[in-house]
């Protein structure tokens, strides 16, 4: 068999406590994502205005289609499978897709059943199901690993850099601040120099158990006074670039991080993110 292009190969729980494999014969997957425009027209005008801009367009919810035949030895066999595959893409809920290629590569992002599967039965062909299951995927492709950015601050202004492995920007990052001293940070700030994105916070830690984090994905800050064990909420002293999409992103390739402290920096600050493809 000739190394296979990248494909859908299952689709798992949160947790992976449960997960359905796609079988491989007769199969095929079809993925469709539109793109939102914003074309303003007028009475007279040619064409349209174009409202973006020179911007990308957003991307919208994606279909993602697999389809398959169930095969088995006996047609009680086959009955089995289809049960079992109805049964765990209905408990599964909100759960991650996987793809995967030639070189054992996964990528993931966070999907859903959209209708419980097509099935079709035919006679004489009673071991042979045909079969179709449609997803919504609501993020990019995801690295199946995390990329983990740790470094230890101690001046004000302290630049490093971020490398994105991905094609595409990482708009869902979490971002810790954790501090070493019970003065640990003061007024944080970060620019992403690359694309301009920015925020800052008028928290100051309050010992060296003290924890600010930012999770752009739920669009939260949080603020933690026992090493992260738990947290309050602390959007209210916490403040982003005008302008902005999102609360911060890195482009694919390096990115120049500056952070700022409005004292004297002693902490650790920690940026984690999936690497995502388009």
């Amino acid at each position: 068999m000739a190394t296979p292009v990248r494909y859908l190969e299952k689709f798992e729980s949160l947790s992976a406590a449960v997960s359905y494999t796609f079988p491989l014969k007769a199969y095929e997957w079809e993925s469709v994502e539109s793109l939102r425009t914003a074309f303003l027209e007028s009475v007279g005008m040619d064409f349209a205005y174009d409202a973006l801009r020179n911007a990308p367009a957003p991307r919208n919810i994606s279909n993602e289609t697999v389809r398959f035949i169930v095969t088995a030895a006996t047609a009680a066999s086959v009955d089995t499978e289809v049960d079992t595959m109805k049964a765990k893409m209905l408990n599964i809920g909100r759960g991650k897709l996987f793809t995967i290629d030639g070189s054992s590569t996964r990528r993931w992002c966070y999907a859903r059943v959209v209708a419980m599967p097509d099935v079709r039965v035919s006679v004489p062909a009673l071991n042979h199901v045909p079969a179709s299951i449609q997803f919504q995927r609501m993020s990019p492709w995801f690295a199946s690993s995390i990329t983990s950015v740790v470094t230890d601050t101690a001046t004000s202004p302290k630049t490093f850099t971020v490398t994105n492995p991905g094609n595409v920007p990482a708009k869902w990052v979490e971002i810790r601040f954790r501090s070493d001293s019970n003065a640990g940070f003061t007024n944080p700030a970060l620019l992403n120099s690359t694309n301009g994105y920015l925020f800052s916070s008028t928290r100051d830690s309050a010992s060296s158990s003290s924890e600010l984090k930012v999770d752009t994905e739920d669009l939260s800050v949080k603020f933690s006074t026992d090493n992260g064990a738990s947290y309050t909420d602390d959007f209210a002293n916490f403040t982003i670039g005008s302008n902005q999409g999102s609360f911060f992103q890195l482009e694919p390739g390096d990115n120049t991080i500056v952070y700022t402290d409005g004292g004297t920096a002693d902490l650790q600050l920690e940026i984690n993110f999936y690497a995502p493809f388009a």
